[in-house]
């Protein structure tokens, strides 16, 4: 290019020029995003797997043991994690359709443990019951269930996931140069 005083081959230069404005567009950018949703909801089950919070400190065991995993009654919870939205601007991943509720409950904990720090007592009767594996339990109240999280808070990316991520990224940006 005459004036520059940079020398080399510029058609080389051109064509990675418009291999990387290529990855600019809403498609790359999807795409990435889309490879990112996979890689959290893989980074889900394995902490169902190991029973594990994001962080990576363990859940807090069963008060009543039934000989299941924590989090598990019927196992749709920890099944069926799935991309809710993928744009190229963000991605939300979720629980499996029916169990949204039950997500709530687990991630931000019930009774005193969770949003409004109170006892879980009865509305209608006079003790709550449920079934253990010994048969039935009453109480007048009960603590509640404390945080189990399954995503990690809003803003809080824990080491793992950065990691797993950043490495995703990456990955998927290498996929699509090489695709061009």
């Amino acid at each position: 290019m005459p004036g520059s005083g940079v020398t080399g081959d510029w058609k080389a230069l051109e064509a990675i020029a418009k291999k990387l404005g290529g990855l600019a567009g809403q498609n790359a950018k999807t795409a990435i995003n889309s490879a990112l949703a996979e890689a959290e909801i893989e980074l889900v089950a394995e902490g169902f797997r190991d029973e594990r919070e994001p962080s990576g400190r363990p859940w807090e065991n069963k008060r009543f043991p039934d000989g299941k995993p924590v989090l598990y009654k019927t196992g749709k919870l920890s099944s069926k994690w799935r991309k809710i939205q993928v744009t190229s601007r963000e991605f939300t991943i979720g629980p499996p359709v029916g169990s949204e509720s039950t997500f709530k409950f687990a991630q931000f904990g019930t009774g005193i443990f969770g949003r409004k720090g109170k006892p879980i007592k009865p509305k209608k009767a006079k003790r709550l019951a449920w079934k253990t594996s010994d048969g039935w339990a009453f109480a007048k109240q009960v603590e509640g269930s404390p945080k189990r999280r399954m995503v990690p808070d809003k803003g809080r990316l824990p080491a793992l996931w950065k990691q797993r991520l950043g490495k995703r990224a990456k990955d998927t940006l290498r996929e699509l140069l090489n695709k061009r």
